[in-house]
């Protein structure tokens, strides 16, 4: 059998697309459940995903049926007001003191002058982080008051330290596609039912609360997988939906210092999502707040969702979680406009190591790490393994992709994922779209 370890849905996901693809799986699942939930219920993220029409045959095989959902209804919560995305000029000046306007639209309008001058003039600006990649295209003013705190909140660590991927990625231009949004037609339980079934449907096995110890090397390839309850043994390549650093760190001293560094500084963050009941009617599907600090960067209206209003949160990996955490949401929402919502009945679930935290120097470092792992024989899955913030869809897509070679290229293709390129167009970013992804 084909080993795949995982922790979580992202892991099992992969594991049925491998089986999928025609392989005996075992996946070793670290967690009690199958799927690695404590609210299977709840969507993850948003619940939608997208993906080509060659794509979505992969994708059905894996999660089961999709349904279109309707074109997203985004919005930003600013001042106590909900502004529908793209922002009208007025709504724009409306996210501002109105003492801050003066140096908010003079800082604007000079980087819009210079951006588009640039051609001729051959201006550039090297860019690393988020906050420059902001500042380069609305100005200093713009990216204090409306993007910095949102940043923060979301992304888990300052914009000043985050890689400026991380606002292409979620900021820029959306990739065009020729459909909507596609959702789980059977709902978020049982798409993760139906991975589980896909393994076993495949001659393949899903073993729960299975603590892994390490990996055994045996002439510079893994061998077996240590776990509390004996060896693994692994024939050919182990697929590992994980974090760079929980890999290193069971490889020990079988990877070199220097990557095992690489490897620590890669750090991810835990999601929260917290669904509650009450509320205003007619939310839209994903609501962000901007310029106000809480306890909460987003709420979604999941469709298809039975009615769920789910609150996000990201948290530091490994702190306590405040069990008042329901109640000072329903306080914040109070505040900030959104009265009506209850905290009995909160429903609370962590996904762990849910969001990579892309700082500047993490390409680099992973793609280090990907060619040490290759050389190992080992294949990372998921969005844990990928450090990188997929979809559903594009974790089975991915999974598909390394499946279809004995010796897939990880790093090639992490490249294209991680890294968009940068095209002129890019520099018209504009903060009336605020978020696409």
């Amino acid at each position: 059998m084909q080993v795949v370890i995982g922790a979580g849905p992202d892991g099992l996901r992969a594991a049925a697309a491998y089986a999928t693809a025609g392989a005996q799986v075992l996946l070793l699942q670290e967690t009690e459940q199958v799927h690695g939930r404590a609210a299977p219920h709840l969507p993850e993220g948003t619940g939608r995903m997208r993906m080509t029409e060659d794509q979505r045959a992969w994708v059905e095989q894996v999660i089961g049926s999709l349904v279109e959902a309707p074109d997203v209804r985004r919005a930003v919560l600013a001042r106590g007001a909900i502004h529908a995305l793209p922002l009208s000029k007025r709504a724009v000046a409306q996210l501002f003191q109105r003492q801050a306007l003066p140096e908010v639209g003079h800082r604007w309008l000079g980087r819009r002058l210079r951006n588009a001058l640039s051609p001729f003039t051959g201006e550039g600006r090297e860019e690393r982080s988020y906050q420059d990649w902001v500042v380069r295209r609305m100005g200093e003013p713009v990216f204090r008051h409306v993007y910095a705190d949102y940043a923060q909140s979301r992304f888990g660590a300052a914009p000043d330290a985050l890689s400026c991927s991380v606002a292409r990625v979620h900021h820029g231009d959306e990739e065009s596609l020729s459909h909507s949004d596609q959702v789980a037609g059977g709902g978020p339980e049982q798409s993760l039912a139906f991975a589980a079934a896909a393994i076993e449907s495949g001659g393949g096995e899903v073993r729960t609360g299975v603590s892994v110890l390490g990996l055994v090397l045996e002439q510079g390839r893994v061998r077996a997988v240590r776990t509390e309850g004996g060896d693994v043994p692994v024939e050919g390549l182990l697929w590992i939906a994980r974090p760079p650093a929980r890999i290193a760190h069971w490889l020990g001293d079988g990877l070199d210092a220097a990557l095992r560094y690489d490897a620590a500084q890669l750090h991810t963050a835990d999601a929260v999502q917290v669904a509650l009941r009450g509320g205003p009617e007619d939310l839209p599907d994903e609501l962000h707040l901007i310029g106000d600090q809480a306890s909460f960067y987003r709420v979604v209206t999941s469709y298809g969702g039975k009615g769920h209003t789910i609150f996000h949160a990201t948290v530091e990996a490994g702190a306590v979680l405040d069990p008042g955490l329901p109640a000072r949401m329903v306080v914040d929402a109070a505040r900030l406009g959104l009265a009506g919502f209850e905290e009995a009945g909160a429903v609370v679930e962590r996904l762990r190591d849910h969001v990579p935290i892309w700082t500047e120097r993490c390409h680099a470092r992973l793609r280090r790490l990907v060619l040490a792992w290759e050389a190992l024989g080992i294949v990372t899955v998921g969005r844990q393994g990928t450090f990188t913030p997929m979809d559903i869809a594009s974790e089975v897509v991915w999974a598909r992709s390394m499946a279809a070679s004995e010796n897939p290229d990880q790093r090639e293709g992490l490249r294209a994922l991680l890294e968009p390129p940068v095209i002129q167009a890019d520099l018209g970013a504009s903060i009336s779209r605020f978020v696409v992804r």
